[in-house]
């Protein structure tokens, strides 16, 4: 982890590594989701000068100790298999790759970002916010991963909070298309967390069991679109903020939402992913809430155009409160 000075030394609280992306001989490519819209991202914000190529925190990959915090040891031994692999990936190709390919290719890259989501709560607190351009595995439960999902960045993030701040109270906030069954059912019910999740309630993963540990639960159905969507947003976030009061917020801002997205399912616009990014860093921001935001998903080759003009706004607003 960077030191504190380290921490200091750079001003913009973005968490990236070219570790994220993942390169498998382009089997990757038989899974809708972009598995390079990482390093798309922060090219992008590079070439606008949002980001320079230095001012960005590395983060190193998390280690088998911190992934036990969440997980269990027999779940992190099964991928030594590349069947288990595979089945979590919903690739099945991969079956056939060796397993050491796999983990320095897929896996790696993952224990990168969730290690950017570590990271990237130190830098939240610092700040006042932070956003990792990678991670978001909502689905990633304890004993198991699915949806692409094998580590529980968010359950590891909301531990390492709770570890720094042990009276605090934080929030989830899953704007993914998908339920994030994962990090609820990991969670428990646990008092000191609060989710809200905003999810197609028609696709994957209906997750009844874990569907009971959403404090706040707005199921959505297939095809709702950007004024729905919006309304709700705008409704509900402000009265929830108000009513939990929490120290941190997590932000999972899934771009599957869009319309076209082929597993989102869902109708909201371009436009109105870049206002509801927005709106729920006005709000955390109006109410003095440090806010980590990671990307989840997306299953587009727009996603990654998308996510960096929603930056593009975002991190100068932050910079310049961080300045004012």
């Amino acid at each position: 982890m960077k030191s504190n000075n380290a921490m200091q030394s750079r001003s913009i609280p973005v968490v990236f590594s070219p570790r994220y992306d993942m390169h498998l001989g382009g089997i990757e490519k038989r899974h809708p989701f972009d598995t390079r819209k990482y390093g798309r991202v922060f090219q992008m914000l590079c070439e606008r000068s949002i980001l320079t190529g230095s001012d960005h925190h590395a983060p190193r990959p998390v280690s088998e100790a911190e992934l036990l915090v969440v997980h269990t040891r027999t779940y992190l031994q099964s991928l030594e298999s590349a069947e288990n692999i595979a089945m979590v990936a919903e690739v099945g190709e991969l079956r056939s790759v060796p397993v050491s390919l796999l983990k320095s290719h897929l896996l790696e890259p993952m224990l990168h970002a969730t290690g950017g989501t570590l990271l990237g709560v130190e830098l939240a607190l610092q700040h006042g916010w932070a956003v990792n351009l990678g991670a978001g595995y909502h689905h990633a439960k304890a004993d198991k991963g699915s949806g692409f999902c094998y580590f529980a960045d968010i359950n590891l993030a909301i531990h390492k909070f709770l570890r720094l701040r042990p009276q605090s109270r934080l929030m989830v906030l899953d704007l993914d298309a998908h339920q994030g069954n994962g990090v609820e059912a990991t969670l428990a019910g646990d008092p000191r967390v609060a989710v809200v999740d905003l999810f197609n309630e028609g696709t994957f993963p209906c997750d009844l069991e874990a569907r009971r540990f959403i404090q706040y639960p707005f199921p959505l159905k297939s095809g709702c679109g950007t004024d729905e969507y919006l309304k709700l947003l705008r409704r509900e976030l402000p009265r929830i903020l108000d009513e939990e009061r929490p120290s941190f917020l997590i932000y999972n801002a899934g771009t599957d939402i869009l319309d076209g997205d082929p597993l989102g399912l869902l109708a909201i616009s371009k436009e109105g992913i870049l206002e509801r990014d927005l709106l729920v860093f006005v709000e955390a921001q109006r109410r003095g809430i440090p806010i980590l935001m990671v990307l989840s998903g997306g299953y587009t080759q727009l996603s990654a155009g998308i996510i960096a003009d929603s930056l593009s706004t975002i991190i100068p607003m932050m910079k310049a409160r961080m300045r004012a």
